[in-house]
């Protein structure tokens, strides 16, 4: 039986002498990887449409309880030019979709269409060239949402005062001045509490506000991948090389 899917491709890597080893994500199925056969050669027609932070559609038979397939043909439907031609766009690209495999076990549905669409606008913002930071920044923001991971920037994460003057990873979010004191957490500004909450809670899909609002800072994405580390044990590989290409 032939299934058609629209995945975006998260990661290629080499397999065996011409194929290709594929991840992929799907709103249907979650994360799913594919052998294409021949990928690397010069006559084939797949190659194009096989690229990271492409949107695809793939050709193939499904079979349930599996999460290796072997792909039969490939559609591009939104190849993201500009991902591949700038450098520091194509390192965040890569940011975004190392978390989503990461975040993702194989065959995982639960949060697959969540992830999935998260992804498509994230990947979408790079490629029209939006600013990064706050892509970035808003994306992990949701990301951490979704997997029940988010700071809490509602209140003290000890004794629930209102208000706060400070922000701690590993306190799990904001704290007011004398927890703060108390664990030897410097303050905060008002204006980075206030701009850190509205990243929190806007997400991705009010990118537009939180521009007008002034934007994210590079801080502010440096603080939720360190969430991301300490309560989901991920450390993004890719992300040190963005940074290491943006201290240029």
């Amino acid at each position: 039986m032939n299934d058609r899917l629209n995945v975006i491709i998260l990661k290629q890597s080499d397999y065996r002498e011409k194929d290709v080893l594929l991840s992929v994500l799907s709103r249907e199925y979650g994360k799913i990887s594919f052998t294409a056969a021949g990928a690397r050669k010069i006559t084939s027609r797949n190659s194009a449409s096989l690229l990271p932070y492409t949107s695809a559609r793939f050709l193939f038979d499904y079979h349930p309880g599996r999460t290796m397939f072997h792909l039969r043909t490939a559609e591009t439907i939104s190849l993201r030019r500009h991902l591949h031609e700038d450098l520091n766009a194509s390192a965040a690209a890569a940011v975004l979709c190392e978390c989503a495999d990461a975040l993702l076990l194989p065959g995982e549905q639960s949060a697959s269409a969540q992830m999935y669409d998260l992804l498509e606008k994230g990947l979408d913002r790079l490629d029209h060239g939006d600013d990064m930071t706050s892509v970035l920044a808003l994306y992990l923001a949701d990301v951490l949402r979704i997997s029940g991971m988010a700071p809490d920037v509602d209140e003290c994460t000890v004794c629930q005062k209102k208000e706060v003057s400070a922000l701690s990873v590993q306190a799990g979010g904001f704290l007011c001045r004398e927890d703060a004191a108390k664990l030897g957490v410097p303050a905060s500004s008002a204006a980075d509490l206030k701009r850190f909450r509205l990243i929190c809670k806007a997400g991705l899909s009010h990118f537009d506000a939180v521009i007008q609002a002034g934007g994210a800072s590079w801080e502010d994405t440096v603080i939720l991948v360190d969430f991301l580390h300490q309560y989901g044990s991920i450390a993004l590989q890719s992300f040190r090389f963005l940074q290491e290409i943006c201290a240029h």
